[in-house]
Parts: structure tokens; C-alpha cells; sequence
């Protein structure tokens, strides 16, 4: 499971696409072997979330470093969307170990300023130009005031951060004392980024439990159908703490009476 856009956006205009699995009982990490087979005459980028959207899955310094070998063998760009980085430890960016990396990023997910729409894209410096060249043709320039915001954004980044973390944590930690003690939910906790996927152990289809549980409840959660994965349910924590232990109380209360 990935980021719907960066596969359906290129296959709008015509793109061919192959899909890398994400392997569950490998703490959703895939193989790098699996990049390999999909790699044909034709291929010309490899693209990754890092952290992942919806698993928070993190791609490690040495596993980007043997993928760029690989890419470097058959001249792939690889262009990572790194929206998600800014809360964990030891992060790095792909067009920092790449000539050929693509990072872009905004301050929409871990500052939660997502009104703003602005964001970046750091790359070498001629990519950067076939990007600008391209961009002309549909967005001048930023709005004023949204590029002043965000200036004071970036001004004040370390301080948003540090509460975006505290946030993070304190949730990441309601939902691990939840599964303790929840036998119908599963999940490969994450050690970074604001999600986690959950796999439930209830014969329901996830649109289907989704649109039941809001009904009933209020308590929604993006279904896993939305990933191409079946009973697995996308699960934010970046909200209130109190919103979230509630929120949570209501869904192990609803399941059970589905068990009965």
C-alpha cells in the first residue's frame, strides 16, 4: 500500500506502472529484489514515500543506499516523497545520497499547516530547471500571504516540531496500550510519521465496516480498500489525545458486538 497519486497521477497521462509489494510480516518493508523484476527497457523512475502513507513504514540510510545501486545500474531517477519526515531520528533524504534523487516535501503533514499548500523540491540543479521549465505553463508564483505564513512557519520550525512530537507520542502510546488489549486488531507500529495501518480480524469488507462504524459511532477511519488492502483500516493520531482513547474505546466496543 502507497500513496494513491503516485501511481494514478502518471498513469493519467498515459505512464505505464508496476507496483512494488509492501510486505506485511516484514514490518511492511518490500524487497529489494522485488525492484529488480518489476524494472524493464522502459523504466525510468523509481518512486517511494518516506515514511510510507499509510504504513509509516521508514526506509533506512543502508536500504536507500542498495536501491540507488541498483537504480544507478539501469540510470533510474528516484524521486521520494518525504512529507512525512521531521519527527524521527537519524532521517535522510534520498537527493542528499543520489544525483539522480528527487526529494519533495511540503508543510502540510508533520508542521500541520496543510492550508497553506507550500511546499519544495530539492534535486540537482538541472532537473530542477525541466521542473521550473514545466511549472511555468500552470502556476506562476506562490500567493503573498500564504508564502509569508509559511515563512514565519519555517521561522518557528523547531518549536512547531517539538509539539508536533509530543502529540506523536503520547498518541503512538495510547494506541499501543490499546492493542494491548484489543485481540481483534493488529498493527506493525510505526516508530515515525503521524499513521498506522491496521489489520482487523472481522469478516467485514473495509468500505463496508468503515461506512457502519461512522454511522453508528462517528468514529471513521479510511478504509484499507483505498490501498488495494483488504480488512486493513488507515489510522491517524495526530489529534486530541482524549478524541483519540475515546475514538478507540468506541470502535473495540462496536467490533465486539459484530463478534456477538
Amino acid at each position: 500500500p502507497t500513496y494513491q497519486q503516485m501511481y494514478s497521477f502518471p498513469e493519467s497521462f498515459g505512464v505505464e506502472t508496476s507496483l512494488v509489494e509492501l510486505d506485511e510480516e516484514n514490518d511492511w518493508l518490500p524487497k529489494l529484489e522485488d525492484f529488480e523484476k518489476e524494472i524493464k527497457e522502459n523504466t525510468r523512475m523509481i518512486c517511494l514515500v518516506n515514511p510510507n502513507n499509510p504504513t509509516s513504514t521508514k526506509f533506512s540510510k543502508d536500504f536507500l543506499l542498495k536501491l540507488i545501486a541498483i537504480a544507478k545500474k539501469h540510470n533510474l531517477y528516484i524521486l521520494c516523497d518525504e512529507v512525512y519526515q521531521g519527527l524521527g531520528q537519524d532521517e535522510v533524504s534520498v537527493s542528499d545520497l543520489y544525483d539522480l534523487g528527487i526529494s519533495t516535501s511540503s508543510l502540510s503533514k508533520v508542521t500541520s499547516f496543510a492550508g497553506l499548500r507550500v511546499g519544495w523540491i530539492k534535486a540537482d540543479k538541472e532537473i530542477i530547471k525541466i521542473i521550473n521549465d514545466r511549472r511555468d505553463y500552470h502556476i506562476i508564483s506562490t500567493g503573498y500571504i500564504n508564502d509569508y505564513l509559511a515563512a514565519i512557519v519555517v521561522e518557528n520550525y523547531d518549536k512547531i516540531i517539538k509539539r508536533s512530537r509530543n502529540i506523536i507520542n503520547t498518541n503512538r502510546q495510547i494506541l499501543i496500550e490499546w492493542l494491548n488489549n484489543e485481540p481483534l486488531v493488529d498493527c506493525v507500529v510505526p516508530e515515525v510519521g503521524t499513521i498506522a495501518f491496521l489489520r482487523y480480524k472481522l469478516p467485514i469488507k473495509s468500505r463496508d465496516l468503515c461506512v457502519e462504524l461512522q454511522k453508528d459511532t462517528g468514529v471513521f477511519f479510511v478504509p484499507g480498500a483505498c490501498f488495494n488492502q483488504e480488512y486493513c483500516l488507515r489510522f491517524g493520531f495526530a489529534n486530541k489525545s482524549e478524541d483519540i482513547k475515546t475514538g478507540l474505546e468506541l470502535f473495540s466496543k462496536w467490533l465486539h458486538n459484530k463478534v456477538k
